[in-house]
């Protein structure tokens, strides 16, 4: 599973030939990484492919029953980093599309809870959240790095004859779609180009890299603008899996085409009731073999839902101020699409902190 939001100019069709990966350049570099002519770079090369293998940061095993699980999101940001540094380097590289084939938040995919109690975080909308948060802190290395990030992908596998929600990095169990494969949706509807985002209650990217997200909450959006519409996905994530309270936040979209005078905005959640096929199972009983009626319904919770009806809303001075999204609580994502008759829009705030996009 890839997103491909805010990809630049990348080649129509890529061949294992056409792929390098980063420890080429440290091979051309030479010893202790003594620069190499430029002439050395192979013709016809067309992307950068990462294999990134990242550690989740977990407790010893002996505390595991007893303690929760912290993510560690600067520890996938640090390895992109580090590529996207080796990329950077070399002039006839910088913009060469770059494919991080493992962006995951942790090293193994067949490792279930079963063994890793931590694991069952795949199962629900943590994973889902710091999908989002991943994906933004990774755009935004790549504008830092002024390099080309084509495409992210979710190392994720199908594991048969397995139990209901076994905890493998799976995007779907048994047929059933987990949270997860929902924030790919959310982005999915993303259209466009990227745009500025800003907020007072983010983390900034060096914080991220230096220390993850165990001081405060990272409360942030990623936005997109297309000729016709606005879309933006916005998350409270926090790397330690403990309850908390949420977020009041209230979303406005500015920057509208002069002569729209109504929008439709479309809001899509993924927490307990909405978008999370988990919890309707656990609520069943945890079946592993669920009845054909069970079944039904696991599949209807596991596609992407709205949070309530679409709606009309008046646009006044290209402004649009949508009802406040109560308590946008810790790992629970959320996303808003504003459409108009041919014609762009986006900002977010909360009670605590604003969200902000121009174009």
């Amino acid at each position: 599973m890839s997103s491909n939001i805010g990809r630049r100019n990348a080649p129509s069709r890529l061949h294992e030939r056409n792929l390098v990966s980063p420890e080429f350049f440290d091979q051309r570099e030479g010893c202790r990484g003594k620069p190499r002519r430029e002439e050395l770079a192979p013709p016809g090369v067309r992307a950068v492919i990462f294999r990134m293998s990242v550690k989740i940061c977990l407790q010893r095993a002996s505390e595991m029953c007893i303690r929760d699980s912290r993510m560690g999101l600067d520890r996938e940001l640090n390895d992109a980093a580090r590529g996207f540094a080796i990329v950077a380097q070399y002039p006839k590289f910088r913009y060469l599309p770059i494919i991080l084939s493992e962006a995951d938040p942790e090293g193994c995919a067949a490792c279930s809870m079963k063994v890793n109690p931590a694991n069952a975080y795949r199962n629900g909308p943590l994973y889902a959240t710091y999908t989002a948060a991943a994906i933004k802190a990774l755009f935004d290395l790549e504008d830092r790095s002024k390099v080309n990030l084509l495409a992210m992908l979710s190392w994720s596998f199908e594991f048969e004859g397995k139990e209901y929600f076994e905890g493998f990095r799976t995007l779907a169990t048994n047929g059933v779609d987990k949270p997860v494969l929902n924030v790919f949706r959310m982005a999915a509807l993303m259209s466009g180009k990227r745009v500025m985002t800003s907020s007072t209650g983010q983390v900034s990217l060096d914080d991220l890299l230096s220390k993850g997200v165990t001081q405060t909450a990272d409360v942030d959006a990623i936005a997109t603008k297309s000729e016709h519409e606005a879309a933006v996905m916005l998350w409270n994530y926090y790397d330690d899996d403990l309850p908390a309270a949420g977020a009041e936040v209230q979303v406005t979209f500015a920057g509208i085409p002069a002569g729209v005078n109504k929008v439709l905005l479309e809001h899509y959640r993924i927490d307990e009731t909405h978008s999370n096929s988990y919890t309707v199972w656990k609520g069943m009983g945890s079946p592993q073999t669920p009845t054909p009626g069970q079944y039904a319904r696991l599949k209807e919770a596991g596609q992407l839902e709205l949070l309530s009806s679409p709606q009309w809303l008046d646009v006044s001075d290209g402004k649009v101020t949508t009802v406040s999204y109560t308590h946008l609580c810790r790992w629970r994502p959320s996303s808003s699409r504003a459409c108009w008759p041919r014609r762009p829009a986006g900002t977010h705030r909360t009670c605590r902190r604003e969200h902000r996009c121009r174009w």
